[in-house]
């Protein structure tokens, strides 16, 4: 009898001996049905074939192929790699060979396998400690290349060793079962069990962007272990936008670099600037390198003495950097902050920027050719008056003005046809413009010699009329060898271009803005230029077009070599000396013809003139380093020690002729009835030296110290102040590989840095501590009589100017998070140059009026970065990536002692961004009498402000943040990319500009919003046919009602292409074929009242330009 636990009797329902029957036949079926299983999943045959995979993925591979789970520790398997190659292997072999070299164990149950570390016994760890082995091995790179100075550790105790220049390693003493980990800068991690011969290592770039490996001043390193301010960009940004300066490619890309075109022309200026102005006068240009040899950053002047007044067409003498080709470019890398720069001294105290341009790699020849082709046009577009409205507005401005028609009101007098519109903005500066290039690469070479050597031609033409256009012309090569030992290195890299710029002499643009849309047709019917004669024959309009025969030519050479050389003297000491040239030749040829004068000129006689300039810009730089880099068991150290010699040489000459027979004979000044006097710049020699030291300290890619010191002379300072020190700290904390954090699923990456350091300026005029004078033939008189005598060339000479000094702070954080998947960083910085170098005025008894000084005057910058990248999706066939920038930058002049007995005074005022504008308060337009009002320093309402005492309003017209977003999204073999920027601005509207009522100038629809009559309130004042008001319209353009909003979102760049498949490549015997289609300034959102918020003049805006193309490798 059996009783429950509170000892109640219960009955027994056994049941029936047929049901226990069926349950014991049903219970054995069962065992046996998952035996079979059992036996199926050991048995089943598996495949694997992987190269240095994580295991995590071989494993989904078996879940794939049997069905089998896996059950295991995350943290156990992160960062294992290994390299299987099994056929028909059963389920345990396959475990067996790839966990138990890792130091894993596993136990299969059922369709579940568990896996586990390997418990060593006390027993073991005995036998291993006596069994200790020499472990030998080579390492590679994916294409079989030696790879040296590749770190091996034990994980245990981190003690290891560095490969040597063949890839070859030992370490001795280590326990049979230790694991290793290979690292090295830009490669994905290993880590493997020892044995005495692990044979061959390949390691593989890592598809990290925090392992990608950048350039710096004099080495390389990643975003993970920098401990300063810096970023790159390689040419898979760069190849997207179809650009001939690299600067425009980087636009939008880089946080803390702004840059924006001064026009839509080819080879014009642009602007741009590493963290704001440092200098109040003096240069604030970036250092520009391209592969370690300086590049000049700022181009000679033009024909000044020749050609029409107003806006050349390529604005502020062109940009230096548009005499390299794109193509050819490899990375660009932005350093902005003292521990990135510090090491280039006074060069780099406004940033630097290192161009590496592209090498040749081991391998078979390769083929490489590009070519596209598209069209282009302007931006954007003012919105002008049409012909009813512009007709409206002149006869209200003659009777505003109490005038009847005149015989000069050529417009509405009959004289022209008042019935007809043009849209000049379309008819002479929105012409068919056209976009071709071609770049062929071959590149090849073995492990101990390669080769690279590209040729490029691109053709543009601007949107003018008129047979003008820009020819570039370019090679590039690349010759890299190693000895056979890999003890001696030696690169030989070069780049020329040839140049062609056929241009106007003036921009139309300002033409088109206000050419009357009644004005006539341009040409005859006979196809001669049109001026539209009255009934006397004089001239009633001057056309446009026969302004365009004045023609600026410019042919530009531009040269640019390296040399590279290395040697290892001993273990990880390393010599290197590094050489380069550097010369950039312009010739240019200003063209005024006879025709391009009015008829009534031509007949009374005008001659046809011509000038003609030659630039030369030469410079060269010899560095001699020695490097010493030491693994040791707690981290990686590394020295250098370096020299550096370097020289630029700028010269310009010229001269003028006229009474030439015709256009063609320009060409040749002797063809001239008369050359007048040369004219041309003083021969500028400039020269530099110095002394640089660095000590990098990598403690268990835990901390980070890097230490910099420089001692910089320069030409530039008398004897007493040449030379300066200069040097910088950079410390790092990667708190990510702390244990208390490391191997976090949800935080992956963390990283703390700071630096501070002491940069300096010398970008002022050569010769400003020298007394130099110049004689003046025949200028001067005395007792009635000319006189031979001399003055000063600019100023009087200071002996005692110093250098200025910039001291840098920066602080930043960056952080990681799903497995890299999102990375984020921030960097806050904080520059104060003082020492200002500035002109102080003297009386002019001493000869002249000004003398260059150091002034107790600071200006301070500081700002915010931030970047977030974001991989948002990414399989077997998709990939979706997000890049964003921020850039908060605020500029202040800190300190200026008497500033107001400075000439600067009504410029600057202490305590505000140098950019502030000391405008008039702006009261509208009097309703009584219809022009502008202002408010005086009584708060008086006036139409005559006092410059000096009235101007109490400040408008900064300063960036207030600038940015882009970039998404890049790829499909199996298509890809889309598009790239957004934005600028938050107040800037000038340029109002000045505008007479509404003049004859033959139009305005923008905007000023029909005007004073008509008393009691009007309106946007603007009166129209006006003279004049009279051009007082009142001066005061506006210095008071806060001509600045307004001037943000802007751009769709800077659009890229599409498809990859053909590979199976199709491969039967075309081809490497590579790619198609697509590129776009720049496709779109603009602004309320900016200019032609464009970019440029912020007027002048020709950026292109809108579209490309097709093709790129095949084979």
């Amino acid at each position: 009898m059996k009783f429950n636990m509170f000892h109640l009797r219960l009955r027994q329902y056994w049941p029936p001996a047929k049901v226990l029957r069926i349950m014991k036949l049903t219970t054995f079926i069962m065992i046996l049905a998952l035996s079979q299983l059992s036996a199926k999943t050991l048995a089943q045959k598996i495949n694997l074939q992987f190269s240095n995979t994580p295991v995590e993925k071989v494993l989904q591979q078996i879940t794939r192929q049997t069905g089998t789970e896996f059950l295991y520790d995350s943290g156990e398997l992160k960062n294992k790699k290994i390299s299987v190659n099994l056929s028909g292997a059963s389920l345990d072999e396959a475990l067996g060979t790839m966990l138990t070299p890792l130091g894993l164990e596993y136990k299969i149950r059922d369709k579940n396998v568990v896996i586990s570390r390997t418990e060593v016994s006390i027993l073991d760890k005995i036998k291993n400690f006596f069994s200790d082995i020499d472990v030998r091995g080579r390492i590679v790179d994916e294409a079989g290349r030696p790879l040296a100075g590749v770190t091996i550790k034990m994980k245990t105790n981190s003690r290891g060793t560095i490969s040597n220049a063949n890839g070859e390693f030992s370490l001795k003493n280590v326990g049979e079962n230790t694991l290793l980990v290979f690292s090295f800068l830009g490669r994905e991690t290993i880590e493997m069990q020892a044995k005495e011969d692990v044979g061959q290592i390949s390691m593989i770039l890592s598809d990290s962007r925090l392992d990608e490996v950048e350039v710096t001043a004099y080495g390389k390193t990643t975003q993970r272990l920098t401990t300063g301010n810096q970023i790159t960009i390689g040419s898979k940004d760069l190849e997207k936008n179809p650009v001939t300066n690299v600067l425009m490619a980087l636009q939008g890309r880089v946080p803390g670099l702004n840059i924006a075109q001064q026009s839509g022309f080819v080879n014009a200026g642009v602007r741009y600037q590493v963290q704001g102005s440092n200098s109040i006068l003096n240069g604030n240009d970036p250092y520009v390198l391209v592969d370690g040899v300086p590049y000049f950053s700022t181009l000679q002047g033009n024909l000044l003495d020749v050609g029409s007044s107003g806006t050349r067409a390529n604005q502020a003498n062109g940009s230096p950097l548009s005499f390299l080709n794109p193509s050819d470019i490899e990375s660009v890398t932005v350093l902005k902050d003292a521990d990135a720069t510090a090491i280039y001294g006074s060069k780099a105290a406004n940033g630097a920027i290192l161009i590496t341009t592209k090498k040749g790699a081991s391998g078979p020849l390769k083929v490489d050719f590009q070519f596209q082709h598209g069209r282009s046009a302007p931006a954007r577009h003012l919105d002008l008056m049409n012909t009813a409205q512009y007709l409206e507005m002149r006869r209200e401005a003659l009777k505003n003005d109490g005038l009847s028609l005149r015989p000069v009101d050529y417009d509405i007098n009959g004289v022209w046809d008042n019935t007809r519109y043009t849209d000049w903005q379309k008819e002479l500066i929105n012409n068919s413009a056209s976009f071709t290039q071609a770049n062929v690469t071959l590149s090849g070479g073995t492990n101990n010699v390669t080769y690279l050597i590209g040729t490029s031609f691109n053709r543009q033409t601007p949107s003018i009329k008129g047979d003008f256009n820009d020819k570039k012309a370019s090679m590039h090569f690349n010759l890299n060898g190693t000895s056979k030992n890999q003890k001696f290195k030696f690169q030989f890299t070069g780049s020329y271009m040839d140049d062609v710029n056929r241009l106007p002499v003036t921009d139309p643009t300002a033409v088109a803005l206000r050419l009357a849309p009644t004005a006539p047709p341009l040409y005859n019917q006979d196809g001669s230029l049109n001026w539209m004669p009255n009934t006397s024959g004089a001239t009633t309009f001057n056309n446009p077009v026969a302004a365009l025969e004045n023609t600026v030519k410019d042919q530009t050479q531009s040269l640019t070599t390296n040399v590279l050389m290395g040697y290892e003297l001993l273990k990880a000491f390393n010599l290197t000396l590094n050489a380069g040239y550097n010369r950039l030749t312009t010739y240019q040829l200003s063209k005024l013809p006879v025709e391009a004068n009015t008829p009534e000129n031509i007949e009374n006689g005008v001659l046809a003139s011509a000038g003609y300039l030659n630039n030369r810009q030469i410079g060269w730089n010899i560095e001699p380093q020695l490097t010493y880099k030491r693994q040791t068991s707690f981290g990686n150290l590394n020295f250098l020690l370096g020299l550096t010699a370097q020289q630029s040489d700028m010269q310009s000459q010229g001269f003028s002729g006229e009474g030439y027979v015709n256009t063609a004979a320009m060409d040749d000044p002797g063809q001239a009835s008369q050359i007048f006097k040369s004219y041309g710049a003083m021969p500028q020699l400039y020269k530099s030296h110095a002394l640089f030291a660095q000590a990098g300290y990598n403690y268990d890619m835990r901390f980070l110290l890097n230490l910099t010191a420089r001692r910089d002379g320069s030409s530039r300072f008398g004897a007493n102040n040449r030379f300066h020190n200069f040097g910088a700290i950079g410390l790092g904390w990667l708190f990510s590989n702390e244990k208390w954090l490391k191997d976090n699923s949800f935080f992956s990456y963390g990283k703390m840095k700071f630096s501070y350091g002491i940069t300096g300026n010398d970008q002022i005029a050569n010769y400003r501590y020298l007394a130099l004078y110049s004689s003046n033939s025949g200028d001067l008189t005395y007792g009635g009589a000319s006189s031979l005598g001399l003055s000063p060339v600019y100023a009087i000479g200071n002996n005692d100017i110093q250098w200025e000094e910039t001291r840098k702070l920066n602080i930043g954080l960056d952080l990681g998070f799903f497995k890299d998947r999102v990375l984020l960083s921030a960097n806050y910085y904080l520059n104060r140059s003082s020492n200002q170098l500035l002109e102080r005025d003297i009386s002019s008894t001493a000869g002249a009026t000004k003398i260059t000084a150091n002034l107790p005057a600071t200006v301070q910058n500081t700002g915010l970065e931030l970047t977030l990248n974001t991989t948002n999706l990414q399989t077997k066939s998709i990939n979706w990536n997000t890049s964003f920038n921020l850039t908060v930058p605020r500029n202040k002049l800190v300190a200026y002692e008497n500033l107001n007995q400075s000439s600067l005074a009504s410029q600057y005022i202490v305590g505000e961004s140098l950019d502030v504008r000391q405008l008039y308060p702006y009261a509208g337009v009097d309703p009584q009498t219809g022009v502008y009002t202002f408010i005086d320093h009584n708060g008086n309402r006036t139409s005559n402000p006092d410059y000096f005492n009235d101007r109490t309003v400040r408008v900064n017209v300063g960036q207030r943040f600038y940015g882009g977003i970039e998404n890049s999204l790829s499909y199996k073999g298509f890809g889309i990319s598009f790239l957004i920027t934005f600028v938050r601005q107040i800037a000038s509207l340029n109002y000045q500009a505008y007479n509404p009522g003049r004859l033959n100038i139009n305005v923008p629809v905007s000023f029909l919003d005007r004073w008509q009559k008393p009691g009007d309130v309106a946007t603007f004042q009166r129209y006006n046919s003279n004049n009279s008001l051009a007082t009142s319209r001066s005061n506006l353009n210095e008071s806060e009602g001509n600045y307004g909003d001037a943000s802007y979102i751009r769709l800077k760049n659009l890229s599409l292409s498809y990859t053909l498949p590979e199976k199709f490549r491969n039967s075309l015997l081809l490497k590579n074929t790619r198609i697509f289609v590129q776009g720049n300034n496709l779109l603009t959102f602004t309320k900016y009242q200019g032609i464009d918020p970019e440029t912020l003049i007027i002048s020709m805006p950026p292109m809108r330009l579209i490309t097709f193309g093709a790129q095949v490798s084979f």
